[in-house]
Protein backbone atom coordinates (compact mmCIF):
# COMPACT_ATOMS: atom_id res chain seq x y z
CA UNK A 1 0.00 0.00 0.00
CA UNK A 2 1.39 3.55 -1.24
CA UNK A 3 2.13 6.17 1.92
CA UNK A 4 -1.19 8.45 2.74
CA UNK A 5 -0.74 11.77 1.08
CA UNK A 6 -0.80 14.52 3.97
CA UNK A 7 1.09 17.38 2.80
CA UNK A 8 0.73 18.56 -1.49
CA UNK A 9 2.28 22.19 -1.84
CA UNK A 10 1.18 23.78 -4.79
CA UNK A 11 4.44 25.88 -6.14
CA UNK A 12 3.29 28.57 -8.59
CA UNK A 13 5.25 28.75 -11.68
CA UNK A 14 6.02 32.07 -11.16
CA UNK A 15 8.74 30.81 -8.99
CA UNK A 16 10.98 30.03 -11.75
CA UNK A 17 9.70 32.62 -14.30
CA UNK A 18 10.15 34.92 -11.84
CA UNK A 19 13.68 33.76 -10.62
CA UNK A 20 16.36 36.52 -10.19
CA UNK A 21 18.16 34.76 -12.56
CA UNK A 22 17.80 32.57 -15.80
CA UNK A 23 17.30 29.35 -14.52
CA UNK A 24 19.39 26.37 -14.89
CA UNK A 25 19.08 22.66 -14.15
CA UNK A 26 20.66 23.23 -10.90
CA UNK A 27 18.38 25.99 -9.75
CA UNK A 28 15.41 23.94 -10.77
CA UNK A 29 17.07 20.43 -8.48
CA UNK A 30 17.55 22.69 -5.99
CA UNK A 31 14.39 24.05 -5.84
CA UNK A 32 12.78 20.93 -5.41
CA UNK A 33 15.52 19.30 -3.19
CA UNK A 34 14.38 21.90 -0.35
CA UNK A 35 11.58 20.19 0.31
CA UNK A 36 12.60 17.32 0.87
CA UNK A 37 12.54 15.76 3.97
CA UNK A 38 10.70 18.90 4.98
CA UNK A 39 7.09 16.23 5.36
CA UNK A 40 5.55 17.19 1.60
CA UNK A 41 3.91 14.00 0.38
CA UNK A 42 3.24 15.54 -3.18
CA UNK A 43 4.68 18.95 -5.55
CA UNK A 44 2.19 20.29 -7.80
CA UNK A 45 3.75 22.84 -10.01
CA UNK A 46 2.13 25.08 -12.23
CA UNK A 47 2.75 24.87 -15.90
CA UNK A 48 -0.20 25.97 -17.79
CA UNK A 49 -2.37 29.61 -16.98
CA UNK A 50 -5.55 27.59 -18.93
CA UNK A 51 -4.55 27.72 -22.83
CA UNK A 52 -1.02 29.67 -22.19
CA UNK A 53 2.14 27.19 -21.14
CA UNK A 54 5.06 28.04 -19.20
CA UNK A 55 7.06 25.53 -20.83
CA UNK A 56 7.80 24.22 -24.07
CA UNK A 57 4.00 22.59 -24.95
CA UNK A 58 3.42 21.13 -28.12
CA UNK A 59 -0.53 21.74 -28.06
CA UNK A 60 -0.39 25.39 -25.95
CA UNK A 61 0.87 28.53 -27.45
CA UNK A 62 3.69 29.28 -24.88
CA UNK A 63 3.23 32.51 -22.80
CA UNK A 64 5.56 35.16 -23.60
CA UNK A 65 6.75 32.83 -27.05
CA UNK A 66 3.97 32.83 -28.97
CA UNK A 67 3.98 35.55 -30.21
CA UNK A 68 7.29 37.24 -28.22
CA UNK A 69 6.34 39.94 -25.55
CA UNK A 70 7.68 41.91 -22.93
CA UNK A 71 11.49 42.55 -21.84
CA UNK A 72 10.19 41.55 -17.92
CA UNK A 73 11.96 38.90 -16.24
CA UNK A 74 9.49 36.33 -16.18
CA UNK A 75 9.37 36.74 -19.43
CA UNK A 76 13.19 36.25 -20.38
CA UNK A 77 13.06 33.71 -18.31
CA UNK A 78 10.59 31.60 -20.02
CA UNK A 79 11.68 32.04 -23.76
CA UNK A 80 14.99 31.03 -21.83
CA UNK A 81 13.66 28.17 -20.88
CA UNK A 82 12.68 27.17 -23.84
CA UNK A 83 15.00 28.38 -26.24
CA UNK A 84 17.92 26.67 -24.24
CA UNK A 85 16.07 22.98 -23.59
CA UNK A 86 15.67 23.09 -20.23
CA UNK A 87 12.49 20.93 -19.81
CA UNK A 88 12.05 22.01 -16.17
CA UNK A 89 8.81 20.21 -16.11
CA UNK A 90 10.86 16.91 -16.41
CA UNK A 91 13.42 17.38 -14.55
CA UNK A 92 11.15 18.41 -11.49
CA UNK A 93 9.41 15.12 -12.12
CA UNK A 94 12.82 13.69 -11.67
CA UNK A 95 14.36 15.12 -9.00
CA UNK A 96 11.03 15.06 -7.04
CA UNK A 97 10.90 11.02 -7.23
CA UNK A 98 14.75 10.82 -6.36
CA UNK A 99 13.52 12.48 -2.77
CA UNK A 100 10.03 10.25 -2.60
CA UNK A 101 8.13 13.05 -3.25
CA UNK A 102 4.68 12.72 -5.69
CA UNK A 103 4.51 15.12 -8.87
CA UNK A 104 1.59 16.36 -9.70
CA UNK A 105 1.76 19.52 -12.83
CA UNK A 106 -1.47 21.75 -12.13
CA UNK A 107 -2.89 24.02 -14.70
CA UNK A 108 -5.41 26.73 -13.99
CA UNK A 109 -8.64 25.91 -15.21
CA UNK A 110 -8.81 29.84 -16.29
CA UNK A 111 -6.55 32.52 -16.17
CA UNK A 112 -7.18 36.56 -16.44
CA UNK A 113 -3.80 37.38 -16.82
CA UNK A 114 -3.06 40.34 -19.13
CA UNK A 115 -0.69 38.80 -21.98
CA UNK A 116 -1.86 38.33 -25.23
CA UNK A 117 -1.87 35.53 -26.79
CA UNK A 118 -2.01 34.18 -30.52
CA UNK A 119 -4.69 31.55 -29.14
CA UNK A 120 -6.48 35.23 -29.07
CA UNK A 121 -6.28 35.78 -32.77
CA UNK A 122 -7.10 32.34 -34.22
CA UNK A 123 -9.90 31.75 -31.64
CA UNK A 124 -11.61 34.97 -30.57
CA UNK A 125 -14.82 33.15 -30.09
CA UNK A 126 -13.44 30.50 -27.27
CA UNK A 127 -12.80 33.71 -25.41
CA UNK A 128 -15.44 35.66 -22.97
CA UNK A 129 -14.80 39.16 -21.18
CA UNK A 130 -14.26 37.60 -17.90
CA UNK A 131 -12.04 40.10 -15.74
CA UNK A 132 -12.29 42.33 -18.73
CA UNK A 133 -13.09 45.45 -16.68
CA UNK A 134 -11.47 44.76 -13.23
CA UNK A 135 -8.54 44.80 -15.13
CA UNK A 136 -8.75 47.78 -16.78
CA UNK A 137 -8.84 45.73 -20.66
CA UNK A 138 -9.26 47.67 -23.52
CA UNK A 139 -10.21 47.46 -27.41
CA UNK A 140 -12.48 43.80 -26.38
CA UNK A 141 -9.41 42.01 -25.21
CA UNK A 142 -11.08 39.10 -23.75
CA UNK A 143 -8.89 36.98 -21.75
CA UNK A 144 -10.49 34.37 -20.21
CA UNK A 145 -11.85 30.90 -22.35
CA UNK A 146 -15.33 29.70 -21.93
CA UNK A 147 -16.00 26.28 -21.45
CA UNK A 148 -19.18 26.09 -22.87
CA UNK A 149 -17.65 25.99 -26.15
CA UNK A 150 -17.01 22.77 -27.02
CA UNK A 151 -13.28 23.22 -28.76
CA UNK A 152 -12.24 24.41 -25.62
CA UNK A 153 -13.14 21.83 -23.53
CA UNK A 154 -11.71 19.27 -26.22
CA UNK A 155 -8.17 22.20 -26.68
CA UNK A 156 -8.08 21.57 -22.61
CA UNK A 157 -8.10 18.02 -22.78
CA UNK A 158 -5.32 17.68 -25.16
CA UNK A 159 -3.38 20.14 -22.98
CA UNK A 160 -4.04 18.24 -20.02
CA UNK A 161 -2.99 14.82 -21.71
CA UNK A 162 0.27 16.21 -22.93
CA UNK A 163 1.79 17.12 -19.28
CA UNK A 164 0.70 13.81 -18.29
CA UNK A 165 1.89 11.64 -20.87
CA UNK A 166 5.15 13.56 -21.90
CA UNK A 167 6.42 14.09 -18.36
CA UNK A 168 6.67 11.20 -15.31
CA UNK A 169 3.19 12.53 -13.87
CA UNK A 170 1.62 10.80 -10.71
CA UNK A 171 -1.23 12.94 -11.11
CA UNK A 172 -2.72 16.30 -12.16
CA UNK A 173 -3.80 19.25 -10.38
CA UNK A 174 -6.57 21.53 -11.69
CA UNK A 175 -7.10 24.98 -9.39
CA UNK A 176 -10.66 26.70 -9.92
CA UNK A 177 -9.51 29.41 -7.71
CA UNK A 178 -7.06 31.40 -9.64
CA UNK A 179 -9.40 32.12 -11.51
CA UNK A 180 -12.61 30.60 -10.93
CA UNK A 181 -15.07 31.84 -13.73
CA UNK A 182 -15.94 29.41 -16.43
CA UNK A 183 -18.67 30.07 -18.03
CA UNK A 184 -20.95 33.19 -18.96
CA UNK A 185 -22.28 34.79 -15.56
CA UNK A 186 -25.64 33.75 -16.10
CA UNK A 187 -25.08 30.38 -17.84
CA UNK A 188 -22.80 28.97 -14.87
CA UNK A 189 -25.69 26.84 -13.19
CA UNK A 190 -27.23 25.53 -16.64
CA UNK A 191 -23.50 23.89 -16.66
CA UNK A 192 -22.92 22.54 -13.80
CA UNK A 193 -23.85 18.58 -15.78
CA UNK A 194 -21.47 19.88 -18.34
CA UNK A 195 -19.03 20.37 -16.46
CA UNK A 196 -19.53 17.19 -14.27
CA UNK A 197 -19.08 15.48 -17.63
CA UNK A 198 -16.42 17.11 -18.40
CA UNK A 199 -14.28 16.12 -15.11
CA UNK A 200 -15.23 12.34 -16.08
CA UNK A 201 -13.81 12.63 -19.42
CA UNK A 202 -10.62 14.11 -17.62
CA UNK A 203 -10.92 11.22 -15.49
CA UNK A 204 -11.11 8.46 -18.06
CA UNK A 205 -8.08 10.15 -19.92
CA UNK A 206 -6.14 9.70 -16.81
CA UNK A 207 -7.06 6.32 -16.64
CA UNK A 208 -6.15 6.00 -20.10
CA UNK A 209 -2.96 7.08 -19.54
CA UNK A 210 -2.36 5.58 -16.52
CA UNK A 211 -2.58 2.04 -17.71
CA UNK A 212 0.20 2.65 -20.36
CA UNK A 213 2.33 3.79 -17.08
CA UNK A 214 0.93 0.69 -15.10
CA UNK A 215 -0.02 2.81 -12.21
CA UNK A 216 -3.24 5.42 -11.52
CA UNK A 217 -2.93 8.69 -11.83
CA UNK A 218 -4.60 10.74 -9.16
CA UNK A 219 -6.80 14.41 -10.22
CA UNK A 220 -6.82 16.53 -7.87
CA UNK A 221 -8.85 19.81 -7.69
CA UNK A 222 -8.57 23.23 -5.61
CA UNK A 223 -11.66 24.53 -5.62
CA UNK A 224 -13.08 27.48 -3.62
CA UNK A 225 -14.37 27.55 -0.13
CA UNK A 226 -18.28 28.20 -0.96
CA UNK A 227 -19.97 27.37 -4.18
CA UNK A 228 -21.40 30.87 -4.88
CA UNK A 229 -17.25 32.01 -4.93
CA UNK A 230 -16.84 30.63 -7.78
CA UNK A 231 -19.86 32.37 -10.04
CA UNK A 232 -19.02 35.93 -9.93
CA UNK A 233 -16.49 37.90 -12.25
Amino acid sequence: MSNPIRIILTEDGGTLTTWPQPPTRQIVEDLVTGYAGQGVDVLSYGLLGTHQAVYDSRVCHRQFVDPPQSDTLDAKNVRHMIESGLEHPAIIAETSHRHGIQFWPTARMNNAARTFSQTHADHPDWFFAGYAAMYGFRGGYRPMINYEVPAVRQHMLRAFRELVERYDSDGLQLDFTRYPALFLRDRAYENTQLLTDYMAEIRGMLDEVGRTKQRRLTLAVQVLAYPHQGIPY
